[in-house]
């Protein structure tokens, strides 16, 4: 793939995922290297549309279409930005010569038909809409436009059977019952509208309760269970002693259900406050109680008769869900690549959030592993599944992949179900559930977490399988510093550089470019705000703007290094990025860390090469970068591959997985010093915020 088609795939990703900005930058990189490029002139018209920038979309989709006249939704596109701008008649031009194209054009016959009914032709309206529905029969857009020009024309019937599809197709949809409502009463059918009003009150409250829960992340407890989370007035609890008492309440009551409810509610409180961060890693109370809940669940499964059981599987990856970029998803997947946990492994989903996507698990895996998940619905229908399953497949291992407030899969996994249960340690950095079970391998991917695990949290059992990387190659005839000056570069998604920290990213990358006088590329999304402050310093500083280069996701960060030549890595900060520096120091990139000053957790710092710069106050970062030279990058380059070769290859995370004498021995801790009264500092300053927040999550 070269440069202008990874700009352009770039480019389109991010439009589909609704980032205008960060599409427009790429499909503008596109046109710099292709002014021919139709596709993107094409698209980079379709976000000034979207963007009401109606005679801007006309010239650049006007100049795709004459590039390539023959391609329908180019003359779909050019007619709706001639439609915005209130021109009609040469909307629906294009429209025409779209459907000429391509006859089963299900969007252009509906777009047609809203101008012909702004133009007053309903029965022509009527006529576009019902070739679109032709077309595309599960286009609930159009059957809703089709009823709503046929009430106008008078045809009630055909419009409540309109209206109907439409719903069929997608009942979350309240207008639509409120629409069809008004059809049945102007047919003088009020009883049934009666009952549709109902019926849209209740789709709407329905609407409403599924995105609260998927913005609590959990299913909705009781009135009564709510008032029991919270001490009096609406408080808190105030000692680990009274949120322990309720769990033993709700255990004592047979109230599985609500205790597993509050114990992901009191995870999520730590995990969303600031303050708990790389302070609170782990609660034996918690865990105990997943354990007695899981414990009493499969005695009465027990109780109630055997499961049928299937042939044994080698082993079973319980996760909460799997993403489509990154995170633990990428760690399930590096672990399966060293082929150490047998040919036949299945990866269970609890899906405790009800939030699960299934066509990741395709996307992401393949056929490397059977797939299985937990019902849609409540928390102990979803224990109950995956106790059953596991008791069916009885595998020899059990390798736990939980979010930090999944108390589903801690409770799910009791001993006696697997030969050997693992706990992969993954979210390090703050409360997560499972830490301190007894009966588990207690995995932890880099020093920070295992040398916490076991000397501060107290985990005996604690073992060392190091984050990986694929081997994509290191740096070969690398040329350094090329035009004289840094070409500096940072990855990582927008929380690693945006949470509240004495230091801003926003305000250290343009003293950046001004001291080294190069190119600073971030590779990773960031908020506007984020992009408007960076931007805002460099006019202030005089510095070009397009020195400052945003790429908001790359397939390989190791790759996209190599391929633009950066010189050295400036890791996020206050938040480190483990697999980014790991895929940079495997591409034989330099890198350059922060000592965050609240934990070596946050930074990193003991993941990197020895003799890696460590900066604590901006005027020590550019100091280092003032003085950098090629000779010295190429040695750092080089010490970096080396640390990738001996602590992050697949042989590596192989030899630790088997408990080889030659696995890589845990790195030493990296002396650190916290400054507990800038911390002090930082929870005044924060302290409105962190109340608004907190009393957000306890409501």
């Amino acid at each position: 793939m070269t440069p202008v088609d990874e700009w352009f795939q770039l480019g389109l990703e991010q439009h589909r995922a609704g980032g205008l900005e960060q599409a427009e930058s790429m499909y503008q990189q596109v046109l710099q290297h292709d002014p021919q490029h139709a596709e993107a002139l094409h698209l980079l018209g379709v976000v000034a549309s979207q963007r009401s920038q109606f005679d801007h979309a006309q010239v650049l989709i006007g100049r795709a279409v004459a590039l390539r006249p023959d391609v329908a939704s180019y003359h779909a596109s050019l007619a709706n930005a001639f439609s915005g701008a209130g021109a009609l008649d040469a909307a629906t031009l294009h429209y025409d010569q779209a459907l000429q194209l391509q006859p089963d054009f299900a969007e252009a016959h509906n777009s047609l038909g809203k101008v012909k009914l702004a133009q007053g032709q309903i029965a022509a309206a009527v006529a576009c809409f019902r070739g679109a529905t032709a077309s595309r029969p599960e286009y609930w857009q159009a059957h809703h436009a089709l009823g709503t020009a046929l009430m106008q024309l008078g045809e009630f019937d055909a419009a409540i059977t309109a209206y109907q599809a439409a719903i069929t197709l997608n009942p979350a949809a309240p207008n639509l019952y409120s629409e069809l409502n008004a059809v049945l009463a102007a047919a003088g059918r009020e009883f049934d509208a009666v009952d549709v009003y109902l019926g849209a009150i209740a789709a709407e409250t329905a609407s409403a309760d599924e995105t609260r829960k998927q913005a609590a992340g959990r299913q909705p407890l009781s009135a009564g269970a709510e008032a029991a989370e919270r001490g009096e007035a609406g408080t808190w609890f105030s000692t680990v002693e009274a949120f322990a008492a309720e769990l033993d309440r709700r255990k004592l009551d047979g109230d599985v259900e609500g205790a597993l409810g509050l114990v992901q509610r009191i995870v999520r409180t730590c995990v969303f406050d600031r303050r708990g961060t790389a302070k609170v890693f782990a609660d034996a109370t918690l865990d105990r109680c997943c354990s007695q809940l899981g414990k009493a669940r499969l005695t009465a499964l027990q109780a109630a008769g055997d499961v049928v059981e299937e042939a044994r599987v080698d082993c079973v990856v319980l996760a909460t869900e799997v993403y489509r970029l990154g995170g633990h998803t990428a760690v399930i997947e590096d672990l399966l690549k060293t082929q150490c946990f047998g040919p036949r492994v299945v990866l269970m989903l609890t899906d405790a959030f009800n939030m699960a996507d299934l066509s990741v698990i395709a996307d992401r895996f393949g056929m490397a592993v059977e797939s299985e998940v937990a019902p849609k619905g409540s928390l102990v229908p979803k224990l109950d599944w995956a106790l059953n399953r596991l008791r069916a497949l009885r595998p020899r291992r059990l390798v736990l992949m939980n979010h930090h407030n999944d108390a589903v899969t801690i409770a799910a996994a009791q001993p006696s179900l697997a030969d050997e249960t693992i706990f992969y340690h993954h979210g390090d950095h703050q409360l997560c559930l499972g830490v301190t079970l007894e009966h588990t391998v207690h995995v932890d991917p880099h020093p920070m977490g295992f040398h916490n695990c076991r000397d501060v949290v107290g985990v005996r059992n604690a073992v060392y399988w190091p984050f990986i990387a694929e081997d994509a190659g290191g740096r070969t005839a690398a040329t350094w510093m090329r035009d004289g000056t840094l070409r500096t570069s940072s990855t990582g998604s927008s929380n690693k550089f945006e949470s509240p920290y004495k230091i801003q990213y926003a305000d250290v990358i343009p003293q950046v470019l001004a001291c080294t006088g190069g190119v600073h590329v971030h590779i990773g999304p960031l908020s506007e705000s984020t992009l408007s402050r960076i931007r805002g310093a460099l006019i202030a500083l005089a510095i070009p703007p397009q020195r400052f280069v945003h790429i908001p996701w790359v397939r390989s960060v190791w790759k996209a290094l190599q391929a633009l030549q950066i010189d050295v890595l400036i890791a996020s900060f206050p938040q480190g990025g483990g697999k980014a520096l790991i895929e940079a120091m495997g591409s034989g990139t330099p890198v350059i860390g922060h000592d965050c000053y609240i934990s070596p957790f946050l930074g990193g710092a003991d993941l990197y090469y020895p003799g890696a710069f460590q900066w604590a106050r901006t005027e020590e970062l550019l100091e280092h970068l003032r003085g950098l030279t090629p000779a010295q990058l190429q040695r750092e380059s080089d010490d970096a591959r080396r640390q990738y070769e001996q602590f992050h290859t697949v042989e590596a995370l192989s030899l630790a997985i088997n408990g080889a004498p030659d696995a890589p021995v845990v790195p030493s801790l990296r002396p650190h010093r916290v400054d507990p009264l800038q911390t002090f500092l930082d929870d005044v300053r924060y302290a409105q915020q962190d109340y608004a927040m907190h009393m957000q999550l306890i409501r």
